[in-house]
């Protein structure tokens, strides 16, 4: 597809003068970065967003994308119409665990009054590249491969067997991706000593490295009471039993957002509650809503995150049952009724708090990363990610993980409207990317054990 460039003078002009930039070699921009570029901008142009992705474009790019780039790969399709790609390089050493980069195929969907251009175009302008995907995290996966051929054609021999996996669904829970994955004969396979997955964006010039992600906890509550008629005056009713819920919900929220304002960029270290729904009425068959009817049930919803440590889980079952007014030790069963008036349900919860070490004598795999950074002088902070990613489901096998994007000095826009990369700060992630996969690639420490397989080789990981 063609290349998509808008400004303030002519577009006549400008194609010409980009398609000059990117065809023609120049002393700013080599061949590999422009070919990078193109790349990110083809996949861009893939509609993967949810919750009809093109899966099996996405793969016949990532197909040709491997192979251009000097790498083996495969499909699974261990859930029908769910595509999971990997590509690799083999190490030379098969005694040595593999090395794992991860990214999704899929997007979220775009509002698109939001957004100031065609969000799935790839459209370049003033240097940046605009479109869903160019943060969270097409833009990574094109860094992987175009990272992994520059060091093939420099003659890089890995002792590591490196592989890149790119799977379905992360943006819808990531059940029928990472999830079967992980469980799947083919994952045990490949020895999978260590992980690098997506991270976020900053504003500032630093870049975040995260060891461990908030727990995601989806809470249906509701409220129920007599139905009665409209023009009666009931003492209760549902909705104002659910409201009085929702009060004691908005005011621990706020007290979150207290602490929030004074831990800025470490949302992943507070309990996060978010309103997602309202539901109750009487409706006809149409979905309009009978005026004179008070109705008898009432429900909410809420998305909530949980950081990775058991003192947070412990809090917010004591919050949930003081909200019902329940015994607390009912709030860990999935779903239940709290007095005559109130049921809950979890439409899903992940209540395995595990974080990966950030002890570079006890995880060789963040003292690498360590190193790589200072002989960089790339600027770094750890923390806990605010929301979910693939990762959590290595990290439940005992797989030391880390998220990771190299994109800084850059507002956080995954999910929002008019999405961008500068493309100088994607092109900087490749060159960071190929010091990074190089040295990985070439650690040949084993453990004490003589035995290098993923959760016996070093103790990643801190239950809280």
């Amino acid at each position: 597809m063609a290349t998509i460039v808008r400004g303030n003078a002519s577009l006549l002009w400008l194609l010409i003068l980009w398609s000059f930039l990117v065809f023609c070699p120049s002393t700013s921009t080599s061949n590999n970065e422009n070919l990078a570029i193109s790349n990110l901008q083809k996949y861009i142009q893939i509609r993967t967003d949810q919750p009809n992705p093109d899966y099996a474009s996405a793969v016949d790019f990532l197909q040709r994308l491997a192979t251009d780039n000097g790498l083996e790969s495969k499909v699974l399709e261990l859930v029908p119409g769910k595509p999971i790609f990997l590509a690799w390089v083999q190490g030379s050493n098969q005694s040595l665990s593999t090395i794992l980069l991860n990214s999704h195929m899929d997007v979220v969907p775009v509002e698109t009054r939001g957004w100031t251009m065609d969000a799935f175009a790839g459209i370049v302008e003033n240097g940046r590249m605009y479109g869903r995907g160019t943060q969270d995290m097409k833009s990574v996966t094109i860094q992987y491969f175009q990272a992994l051929g520059n060091l093939l054609q420099r003659g890089w021999k890995p002792d590591r067997t490196i592989l890149v996996s790119v799977v379905p669904d992360e943006e819808i829970g990531g059940t029928q991706g990472m999830g079967v994955f992980v469980e799947s004969e083919e994952f045990q396979k490949w020895n999978i000593g260590f992980e690098l997955d997506e991270g976020l964006a900053n504003p500032d010039s630093f870049m975040w490295l995260y060891y461990g992600e908030r727990q995601p906890w989806w809470l249906v509550i509701g409220a129920i009471d007599q139905p009665a008629h409209g023009a009666t005056l009931p003492n209760h009713t549902a909705i104002q039993r659910l409201y009085q819920v929702e009060e004691k919900i908005l005011s621990f929220r706020q007290q979150q957002q207290q602490i929030a304002a004074t831990e800025a960029g470490r949302t992943g270290e507070i309990i996060g509650v978010n309103l997602v729904y309202l539901r109750s009425g009487v409706t006809k068959d149409n979905d309009s809503f009978v005026m004179n009817m008070v109705p008898g049930i009432a429900e909410l919803g809420l998305d909530i995150r949980v950081p990775p440590r058991k003192e947070y889980s412990r809090q917010l079952n004591r919050k949930i049952s003081e909200w019902l007014g329940c015994a607390e030790e009912e709030i860990s069963n999935w779903s239940g009724n709290c007095s005559h008036y109130y049921y809950y349900r979890f439409v899903h919860k992940v209540d395995i708090p595990r974080v990966t070490s950030i002890d570079p004598l006890e995880n060789p795999y963040y003292a690498m990363i360590q190193s790589v950074f200072e002989e960089l002088s790339i600027p770094y902070q750890t923390a806990i990610f605010p929301a979910s990613t693939d990762a959590r489901y290595l990290r439940e096998k005992n797989i030391p993980c880390f998220g990771w994007s190299p994109i800084h000095s850059t507002p956080v826009l995954l999910h929002d409207n008019d999405e961008y990369i500068p493309i100088d700060i994607f092109l900087q992630g490749i060159s960071i990317y190929e010091k990074l996969i190089a040295t990985l690639g070439t650690w040949k420490e084993k453990s004490p054990n003589n035995n290098d397989s993923s959760s016996s080789a070093i103790p990643p990981h801190e239950e809280l």
